[in-house]
């Protein structure tokens, strides 16, 4: 019996606002649910191969800790995650088109690297936590 293949899930994915908890979940779990989806397939159909996840990018960057939750996310990923900025990917935004399998970027895209801003006050102790932890970011 004849079994079609059947076509993969959407693989185009746009990260367009500002890194947090609400813009990089859904990425996060398009990559899981993709992942998934493959695993089957490659069960299920003898030479299955994993078509790319493209993640575009226009960002202007964001939370550290969103930004790392979504890089584990593309570095865990057996299928690969194809980074491509258009426009800008600054801040946070630099590091997640770093973490893309393959990279692309536009001709007039911008990018953009800082040190992590600290807006610490408070106790001596306090501001001495945050210190370290900004320094390990």
């Amino acid at each position: 019996v004849y079994m079609e293949k059947p076509k993969p899930m959407e693989r185009k994915r746009y990260l367009k606002e500002n890194v947090d908890e609400k813009s990089v979940m859904p990425l996060i779990e398009a990559i899981h649910r993709i992942n998934d989806d493959d695993a089957e397939k490659e069960k299920e159909y003898n030479g299955w191969e994993r078509e790319p996840i493209k993640l575009y990018i226009y960002t202007y960057g964001g939370a550290c800790y969103a930004c790392f939750a979504l890089i584990d996310a593309i570095r865990a990923s057996k299928t690969p995650v194809h980074t491509i900025v258009l426009g800008t990917a600054m801040s946070a935004g630099i590091f997640i088109f770093a973490a893309g399998h393959k990279r692309f970027i536009g001709e007039h895209a911008t990018l953009l690297y800082h040190d992590v801003a600290l807006h610490s006050e408070g106790m001596t102790e306090g501001v001495k936590i945050e210190l370290a932890e900004g320094l390990r970011l």
